[in-house]
């Protein structure tokens, strides 16, 4: 029995239509998605802050956070100034806390407590200057019981045990050079529980 080389090319079509109706089908349901805790989305818009040079600047947020299960989103620019500064989220209260810190340089730390469990580092998809980047952090839930995940724009950058973080969100800047006041856009925080 001899097979046509038409009969061959629309069968291979055949299979990839549908191949690729199956593919859409599974993104459209969600299949893909980043996983996430909680059920509903809180957002809210945040003002710009400055950052001295050669200091810090945090702001804790009045939202108070469940001991577990929930996942933080942040979107923050560096809008101007030094540019060797960190910026990003901090999570816990003043005895235990747990921080994710961007560079508009390209560098990203993670810090729980006093130990930077990725230390400042270069990584290919922290945006560079001044183009937003969105932190996003999960704690337990699909993680596990005392364990967080962290990515930098969509990309899984860290995960591992930091214990319960109870407490607040806060907003943190650190400045290290000597330059002038660096100034960073907080464009959104969005908290899932």
């Amino acid at each position: 029995m001899t097979i046509s080389p038409g009969r061959v090319v629309g069968l291979a079509g055949a299979l990839l239509l549908v191949v690729l109706v199956a593919g859409g089908v599974l993104i459209s349901a969600g299949m893909f998605d980043l996983p996430l805790n909680g059920m509903s989305w809180r957002e809210r818009p945040l003002p710009a802050q400055t950052i001295p040079a050669g200091n810090y600047s945090l702001t804790w947020i009045d939202e108070s956070l469940p001991d577990t299960n929930y996942t933080l989103r942040l979107t923050a620019v560096h809008q101007s100034g030094e540019p060797d500064v960190g910026y990003g989220l901090i999570v816990g209260d003043k005895a235990r806390s747990m921080d994710v810190l961007v560079s508009p340089l390209g560098y990203v730390t993670v810090r729980v407590g006093e130990t930077a469990v990725v230390p400042w580092q270069p990584w290919p998809h922290v945006r560079t200057g001044a183009e937003a980047n969105e932190i996003w952090l999960n704690m337990g839930g699909v993680e596990g019981n005392g364990r967080a995940s962290v990515r930098i724009n969509r990309e899984l950058l860290w995960v591992g045990e930091v214990g319960a973080l109870a407490g607040q969100v806060g907003l943190l800047g650190e400045s290290y050079g000597g330059g002038e006041t660096a100034v960073v856009g907080w464009e959104r925080l969005a908290i899932r529980d």
